[in-house]
């Protein structure tokens, strides 16, 4: 009886100890998984930062951005500070935080934060590229980790490669990060990937390649063709045989060379067709064309040219462009920039002048005039 009671006894305990046991582990898992979204959400936000810096570094002086700067601050101290989270957990929220600190330029602090990362725990992937984005001495290939922490390191590597304007290999690690990384790291910086791409083929002068916020622009103004063609050339230096001060000395030395203006004017012009582009103007295929054809035109220092199609076709009332009239203010500059191949027919036929025109686009027809 007393083995039976005994046993009953054991029977009891055990099962109070198994459940208390399964409520922990349960407990535990529910922490895991909340303390899993808290880090994905901070490096969710953390990615729209980052991929905003590389791409117009300015932004540390902007008010919006440092205001969501701080409002991710806010969060990461929450994750760092809570007792209940690990130390791994409370390494990444501390190397993160040392990652936004750099974005506004306090190094001091950043250091700070990457000492308290370590010490909280050692390998961990974000610490690794604080690490390195304070010291880019430090090698990155050391670091071993899982499949996605790789990728990490392969984008922190691509970022490199973009900043240092070596696009061809910035191509290649953004590619490869991308496989293994969530989906909103490929939607954050997929633009930066792609604005390598296009610069890695165009061979621009790295010296003066500094604005790549414009040259990543999918639509542009005048103003900003003209920003493009004075950094990305030396066309208005040999036009104007002087340097340029200031961007109103700029705009009005490209009037006072009618380069906005267009070229093929006749009687039957209207008034807006004989007005300049002007600066807040979208750039488009046929105002693109306008501005190539008298930068062309310029260049070879033969106003003869300029005038050369109108000449030829006019009288016969007839285009070898179906949507380019002859009785287009524009209609020698599409048919200039086009015979002499800085601009081509989209399908071989048309022209399609309303079209808008890319900072890039605008970089390789510039890059043909050359």
């Amino acid at each position: 009886m007393k083995k039976f009671f005994y046993f009953n006894i054991i029977v009891f305990c055990f099962s109070v100890f198994a459940t208390v046991s399964c409520a922990s582990l349960q407990e535990v898992n529910i922490d895991t998984d909340s303390q899993i979204k808290e880090i994905s959400d901070c490096e969710r936000k953390f990615a729209e930062l980052d991929a905003k810096f590389v791409s117009n570094n300015k932004l540390s002086t902007s008010i919006d951005f440092i205001n969501e700067c701080n409002n991710l601050k806010k969060l990461l101290k929450e994750g760092f500070s809570d007792v209940t989270n690990s130390k791994a957990t409370k390494a990444t929220f501390l190397a993160l935080s040392g990652k936004i600190e750099l974005l506004l330029g306090n190094v001091p602090l950043a250091k700070n934060f990457y000492n308290q990362s370590v010490a909280e725990y050692k390998g961990n992937v974000h610490s690794k590229i604080l690490e390195f984005r304070l010291d880019s001495s430090v090698s990155l290939d050391s670091f071993n980790g899982t499949k996605e922490e790789e990728a990490l390191i392969s984008l922190e590597k691509a970022i490199y490669a973009f900043s240092n304007k070596n696009y061809v290999q910035a191509v290649a690690n953004f590619d490869s990060a991308f496989i293994s990384l969530p989906q909103y790291y490929k939607e954050n910086f997929n633009a930066l990937r792609n604005t390598a791409w296009s610069l890695r083929s165009l061979e621009l002068n790295s010296s003066k390649t500094d604005n790549i916020e414009l040259l990543s622009k999918e639509q542009i103004t005048v103003a900003d063709m003209l920003e493009i063609t004075k950094s990305e050339s030396n066309y208005f230096e040999k036009i104007f045989n002087s340097k340029i001060k200031s961007n109103s000395d700029l705009l009005k030395k490209v009037n006072d060379f009618k380069l906005l203006y267009p070229v093929s004017i006749f009687e039957k012009s209207s008034k807006l067709e004989r007005e300049p582009a002007k600066e807040n103007d979208i750039l488009t295929k046929t105002l693109c064309a306008r501005f190539l054809w008298n930068l062309y035109c310029n260049l070879e220092e033969n106003p003869k040219i300029a005038n050369k199609y109108s000449k030829i076709y006019r009288p016969k009332n007839k285009t070898p462009i179906p949507d380019v009239l002859t009785s287009n203010a524009d209609f020698d500059a599409c048919l200039g920039v086009i015979e002499n191949e800085f601009m081509a027919l989209e399908d071989g036929k048309y022209f399609f002048g309303s079209s808008r025109v890319s900072a890039m686009e605008f970089c390789s027809y510039l890059k043909k005039l050359k």
